[in-house]
């Protein structure tokens, strides 16, 4: 499902002359829906590199920020590259070429993200259940949504995610286990939160000794990759740019479905 929403264009599109919003107004926009201050205190929220008067000519779109997705935003006329993920955290101490922030600013591509304001959000938390065919309870447990199933076991939960997601899970649990209540959270799951009122975690990642410690406390873990269970935010993120008034046409959608594979097989010589 992943791959119908993220795609890539790196044929230069027409620029649209006299754009009708600034990154400054994008920006002002998009914080109403994904505010700063519901985002973790030491995370980064909206507009961290550029010149905020400027008049947007296109958006990339993106999970993470690149070199690479740096230069295909640019390719494709956009100054701006907005993602999920921030290009940087703690402050910056120095810049050189290919880094991440120097490559923008020296290409003239600037940088906004929605990260944790994002993940918290109505959007983002019921992103997973949405894909997932789950029954949400619209209900938070810290960082992850509380969802229902009915008549489904741990095999078959998880079969659904290689099917939504393309990609193998990593399972914790035995398959035979029936799940009722499933907790959701893409991206790192913060264990701290959980209560012991869920059967499985679906979550973007898990440490190994949470897992360990979930599973031998009769928890059933579905670790989908934390990029497999963001990469759907981009296209949150395009459809809210177009919400704040920007045309579809002068959106790009960068595919980073690929950073990394599994092989099912390797033969040795």
């Amino acid at each position: 499902m992943t791959k119908s929403i993220i795609k890539t264009n790196t044929n230069k599109p027409a620029v649209k002359k006299n754009a009708k919003l600034t990154i400054a107004q994008l920006e002002k926009k998009m914080l109403k829906k994904f505010p700063a201050e519901s985002a973790c205190e030491w995370d980064r929220t909206g507009l961290t590199v550029g010149n905020k008067n400027q008049e947007i000519t296109n958006v990339a779109v993106a999970l993470d920020v690149t070199p690479e997705a740096i230069r295909i935003s640019e390719q494709s006329g956009a100054n701006l590259l907005v993602t999920h993920h921030p290009a940087f955290v703690e402050p910056v101490e120095s810049f050189y070429p290919g880094d991440k922030v120097y490559e923008a600013a020296s290409r003239g591509v600037a940088l906004m993200n929605f990260h944790t304001a994002l993940d918290l959000s109505e959007e983002g938390a019921s992103t997973l259940p949405r894909l997932l065919s789950l029954k949400d309870t619209g209900k938070m447990m810290g960082f992850g949504r509380i969802c229902r199933v009915k008549n489904m076991t741990l095999k078959q939960l998880a079969a659904r995610c290689k099917s939504v997601f393309g990609k193998t899970p990593r399972v914790w649990g035995d398959f035979a286990t029936n799940v009722k209540t499933v907790v959701t959270s893409s991206g790192s799951a913060d264990v701290d939160t959980l209560t012991d009122k869920f059967d499985c975690l679906i979550c973007g990642e898990i440490k190994y000794h949470a897992a360990l410690d979930l599973s031998q406390s009769g928890k059933c873990i579905i670790d989908l990759g934390h990029d497999v269970s963001e990469l759907p935010f981009v296209g949150v993120l395009a459809k809210e740019i177009h919400a704040c008034g920007v045309p579809k046409k002068n959106i790009i959608l960068i595919d980073q479905t690929h950073n990394w594979t599994c092989p099912t097989s390797i033969k040795s010589n």
